[in-house]
């Protein structure tokens, strides 16, 4: 079931009766979501069919925790610098399957990061002009 607040923020919560992705629900499979938090968890796993390795990541934001997809190619591109605490942000599509909690499959992901003192400092020039 969706429930809106009344700033029109998207909440996704399980209904055993209407479950997700059906006619009365805004939340579908292959829903394109942007979304970002705190990764809480990070576990690799193994593709059989293909013998590549991806990641399931645990994601945390302000609402709660959700799990986000990396496909084998993004995995092999991120897995180096992947670490908990990390702040990320994703850009991705929902994965809806029955008996199966709701996953972001991401097609993008970039790391936020917070501007330090130094790098402030080194990117911005004050002149003043004054009459002599």
């Amino acid at each position: 079931m969706i429930k809106k607040s009344n700033d029109d923020e998207q909440t996704l919560e399980v209904d055993e009766e209407e479950g997700y992705g059906q006619e009365n629900s805004d939340i579908y499979d292959g829903m394109p979501v942007t979304c970002g938090g705190i990764l809480v968890g990070i576990k690799k796993v193994n593709v059989k069919s293909t013998n590549q390795d991806m990641a399931i990541l645990d994601v945390e934001d302000q609402n709660g925790n959700y799990s986000v997809m990396l496909p084998p190619r993004m995995y092999e591109r991120y897995k180096r610098t992947l670490q908990e605490d990390m702040i990320v942000s994703f850009v991705g599509k929902i994965s809806i399957r029955e008996g199966k909690e709701p996953i972001i499959v991401a097609e993008k992901m970039q790391e936020l990061k917070e501007e330090t003192e130094k790098e402030t400092k080194q990117n911005k020039t004050v002149y003043l002009k004054f009459a002599a």
